[in-house]
């Protein structure tokens, strides 16, 4: 079974997400992710090919096809989350197209605890996705909410954490990539860097990933 089942298996199929990860776990990925890593002789796509054979697909054995698809899917997306491996690999096969800039040092705010709590006072908020889409959110003082062009939602706690830095948590789901990367609980660490005249310059860390970077939250 060659990795090629994996890209095929994309965009297709709805799936409970609570049964593809009791079938696939955290820690099962967090294997993988170790093999793809530790193998330093291979080209990327066989890297993947072996870590996939050696750990996942004997977990998939016997499943019908179907039920294969929908696990590849979730293995995809939740891996992306876990393995900075994998996810350069898919980065590189094909490049995200929003304004994320990855630092190797974390920026120095501008900011102080004043002109941060602005940052709830607009009337819309939005910024753009990898493929370019732009994802509207609602920002409260205790919640964070994406909306997707197809009319799912994300929806996550929100929390300031320093005069210019808060974090998110998640909470729920009905969009099919984002209910899938992330569980109830995860969070996602931010500081907000400087204020333009129609976006924020944010700070975004990820500690999973070991990925540091900014990107643009744009307002009305």
């Amino acid at each position: 079974m060659r990795i090629l089942i994996l890209f095929i298996g994309l965009l297709c199929f709805n799936f409970s997400a609570r049964s593809q990860s009791s079938l696939i776990s955290d820690s099962l990925l967090l294997e993988t992710c170790r093999s793809l890593a530790n193998n330093a002789h291979s080209s990327d796509t066989e890297k993947i090919d072996a870590a996939f054979n050696l750990h996942l697909f004997p977990v998939l054995k016997g499943l019908n096809d179907s039920l294969i698809s929908v696990t590849l899917k979730y293995i995809d997306i939740r891996l992306q989350k876990l393995c900075p491996e994998f996810k350069k690999y898919l980065d590189e096969l094909n490049p995200p197209k929003d304004d994320w800039t990855p630092v190797q040092v974390r920026p120095e705010s501008k900011m102080d605890k004043n002109s941060a709590r602005e940052f709830l006072l607009h009337k819309r908020y939005y910024y753009f996705d990898q493929d370019m889409d732009t994802v509207n959110l609602s920002l409260s003082h205790s919640y964070w909410v994406d909306h997707f062009k197809n009319g799912t939602y994300s929806k996550l706690l929100f929390k300031w954490t320093g005069n210019t830095t808060f974090e998110i948590s998640f909470v729920e789901s009905n969009n099919e990539i984002r209910k899938n990367l992330s569980k109830p609980g995860e969070r996602y660490i931010y500081e907000l860097i400087e204020k333009f005249p129609d976006y924020y310059l944010v700070y975004l860390h990820m500690p999973e990933l070991k990925v540091f970077g900014t990107f643009r939250i744009y307002y009305d």
